[in-house]
């Protein structure tokens, strides 16, 4: 048996075992049950080198109720380096964040592009050296912001739907699901 006839016959046994179901690309992403997020509930983890890294990909699976942080590595000063990614519920649309230094910067999605009350996924997809950033909703390359290098190396941990160490900044309403950095 060549290698395309073994596909097709794993292929088919996986249909008819009901373990491949077939994905429409304009199909609705539903994702698990996910974490609630809300005032003072969030998850986080403690400064390490695993995250303290310059060149990330962080993404999961959003439904927002309201304004607030879907997931930071954030001080308040900025300095060195920081970022996080904000939900902005008036104009349904995203921002990658960063700084360092006050002001932050915000590179916004278009408006409508993120939308309230329905699963949508997100990945953003960070290069701090060459100070490039490209942001995808569901699958598809939204913005490509250019900002000054930066190695990103504030010492403070990683929020999802908040601040580390901070239940004021948790003020995220929404669900969370298939989280990664």
């Amino acid at each position: 048996m060549n290698r395309l006839s073994k596909h097709a016959v794993l292929f088919a046994g996986l249909v008819a075992l009901g373990l491949f179901v077939a994905w429409d690309v304009q199909a609705q992403f539903i994702p698990n049950r996910g974490m609630r997020a809300g005032v003072g509930n969030w998850m986080q983890i403690p400064d390490n080198p695993s995250i303290a890294i310059p060149v990330f990909t962080v993404e999961a699976c959003v439904k927002a109720s309201s304004n607030g942080l879907i997931v930071t590595r954030d001080i308040p000063s900025g300095l060195p380096s920081d970022w996080q990614v904000y939900f902005e519920k008036k104009n349904q649309r995203i921002a990658f964040v960063t700084a360092t230094g006050p002001p932050d910067i915000l590179y916004w999605t278009p408006n409508n592009s993120f939308l309230a009350g329905t699963w949508q996924h997100f990945a953003v997809v960070v290069n701090g050296p060459l100070g490039r950033a490209r942001v995808y909703i569901n699958g598809e390359l939204i913005i490509s912001p250019k900002f000054s290098s930066r190695q990103f190396d504030c010492k403070s941990g990683l929020a999802w739907c908040g601040y580390h160490d901070n239940d004021v900044g948790a003020y995220f309403d929404g669900l969370i699901d298939e989280a990664r950095y």
